[in-house]
Parts: structure tokens; sequence; C-alpha cells
């Protein structure tokens, strides 16, 4: 796709956050030390109609994860966080379909990898499901597809070993759906899943653009180190 991309960094992301926009006072209180963070900014405007936002927001997501990629070496892995946007009554029926069985044809796209465990998370009288799926290829593809117009869903790309596991995935449901009044949220708090991630060395990745933008953007949010050498990386090697 031949469209240029403009890249900045963002050295800390609750001070200087004109394009990501994440506020300190999301973050759980229970977290009040953690690394500081930065981000590295893929940034493209739509020009006539040559391409969709969706395009161009993809574009942004692969050409970000894959010069993280090369700048890392590979460690990390890309996973698909998916969660229930709102809260169900606990039906036989519920819980027979869980969470899978509506992102089947999701599952079944080429590059799909490790699946984890299908969670139930409860609330009162309500459950609601959340998961994460590796992803890489086309699957990866159909993840930033998800994730642009689905806000109860992130990317996050992790070294943890035990990133798949049950007591992770309620952790990052708690993370991700945090809220002070003690509401779960029905959209992904940016701010709370980034802040909790890098405390474990992990990195968030957050697209936007919607169908009337002319912008279109994937921040990679992580430590401040990691994002500065990532940006210097990119620097070095795109000029």
């Amino acid at each position: 796709m031949d469209v240029g991309i403009k890249i900045n960094a963002t050295k800390n992301v609750f001070e200087d956050n004109e394009s990501i926009v994440l506020k300190r006072e999301d973050v759980p209180d229970h977290l009040p030390l953690f690394p500081n963070i930065g981000a590295v900014n893929f940034l493209t405007t739509r020009v006539g109609f040559q391409y969709t936002v969706e395009d161009l927001v993809i574009h942004c997501g692969w050409e970000c994860l894959e010069e993280f990629g090369r700048f890392s070496g590979h460690p990390y892995r890309v996973w698909c966080f998916i969660s229930d946007a709102f809260w169900q009554i606990p039906t036989r029926v519920t819980r027979y379909k869980k969470l899978w069985r509506y992102h089947k044809e999701f599952l079944q796209t080429p590059g799909i990898g490790e699946i984890g465990p299908e969670v139930e998370l409860s609330s009162e009288k309500e459950i609601r499901f959340a998961g994460v799926v590796e992803v890489a290829g086309e699957a990866l593809i159909q993840a930033l597809k998800l994730v642009r117009i689905n806000r109860s869903c992130a990317i996050i790309l992790s070294c943890r070993h035990d990133f798949p596991s049950e007591d992770q995935v309620r952790a990052l449901f708690d993370q991700a759906f945090y809220d002070k009044k003690g509401r779960r949220e029905t959209k992904v708090n940016f701010a709370a899943l980034s802040a909790s991630a890098c405390i474990h060395g992990d990195a968030v990745l957050r697209v936007w653009g919607f169908f009337d933008d002319i912008e279109a953007s994937a921040h990679l949010i992580a430590k401040q180190d990691i994002a500065d050498e990532f940006a210097r990386y990119l620097e070095k090697h795109r000029s």
C-alpha cells in the first residue's frame, strides 16, 4: 500500500498524550507506582477515496507490529484480548455459547495460534466471558479489524509464558474494564490496561480510525525505555 506514514514518539502518555488521550485518573488506585509509559505513534491521513479508514488502520497497525518485531527480535507474542461488551443473564444457552462460538469464523482464520480458555466473569446475577487468542498473518489483520470497531477488545504483546492462563485472563478483564465507581465498563480502559501491562513488561497496541475520520493511527504503548529505544530504531532504519 503506497501510503505515507508519519511516526512520532510520546514521552509520557499521561502528560504528552494529544494523540492517545490517556488520563492518569483512569488508572486504579492500587497502582500508584508503575514505570513511566511512552508510546510510538504511526499516523496516516486519508487522501481521496482510494483507501478506506479501515485499510489505513490495518496498514498502520501492521507496519507498527512488523517494525516492533524487527526491533525486538520477535520475543513478543501478539494476542487479541476478546470480551463480551455487556453483562448477560446466566442461562444454559449463554453458558453453552460462551465466547468462542460467537467468533468461530475468526478462530478459523489462517494465522491463529494458541487459543486461551473461555473465562466466565460474574457480577451479582449476570455474567460475561473473556479470553485471549494468539494472532499472526491473516489472523492479525482480522484482529486489527475487530479491535477497531469493537471497544471491548484489545491487542497486547507479551513475552510471558503464562499469558493465556485463566488467571491472566481474569486479571486482564479486571484491568481492561476497571472503573473507579465499582462498575465494569463496556469498553476497554486503555489507561488502566496499559499501566498494568507495562508493569509486567507487556505492550499494548491501540488503533484508531472510524468511517468518517480522515486520520488513522496505531499506538505502541510500552515502558518508556522500550518506547524510546523503538523510536531510535525507527529513526535510524526508516530515514
